[in-house]
């Protein structure tokens, strides 16, 4: 009976083997892989923010929804190897702030304003970290990114919560995410 079960585990092994393709580890040189980094000049391409709060006004219960997008112009982030950031270049913001209650909508503005990355990000410290994660210090606060690099593309995102905000004692829920390409 081992036989006969040895007999067909290596006549299936002999029919799959040749249906399967070597991986191409393209490091040219045998051993391990480079995994893909952050480090290096990326063109930003998209900028996404979505924020929300809750506010009670006089008694009644407001929802606030902030979103932000990149519009148009171009810039680049450079996650110098000195861990560093540098920033370069000018994307135009559109933001949207919508505020409802029982349902229905209060009011909704949107503007568009210059984010200069160079401003922004230049001289941000940033620390690559295990699973996937990035580490920055963007306006005084440490905020931690997950990462995801595909090919020439890289997708940063990350949740916090600000309480110290223009709405009062209810805190801030914010999504943030870039988008990268080389």
């Amino acid at each position: 009976m081992k036989k006969i079960i040895f007999a067909l585990l290596m006549g299936s092994a002999v029919l799959v083997a040749p249906s399967c393709k070597k991986d191409d580890d393209s490091n040219n040189g045998g051993g391990t892989t480079t995994p893909p980094t952050l480090v290096g000049n990326w063109n930003l391409t998209e900028y996404n923010v979505d924020a929300s709060t809750t506010v009670d006004f006089m008694g009644i219960e407001a929802q606030f929804t902030i979103t932000a997008k990149k519009v148009a112009g171009a810039g680049t982030l450079n996650f110098e190897s000195n861990n560093l950031l540098a920033g370069n270049g000018i994307i135009v913001l559109e933001t949207t702030v919508v505020a409802t209650a029982f349902g229905a909508p209060l009011f909704s503005d949107t503007d568009t304003d210059d984010l200069d990355l160079d401003e922004e990000f230049t001289g941000t410290a940033y620390e690559i970290l295990a699973g996937n994660k990035v580490k920055m210090t963007l306006d005084g606060e440490e905020r931690t990114f997950d990462y995801v690099i595909s090919g020439q593309t890289a997708t940063l995102t990350s949740t916090f919560t600000i309480t110290d905000n223009d709405f009062g004692d209810e805190p801030l829920l914010i999504n943030v995410e870039f988008k990268l390409a080389k």
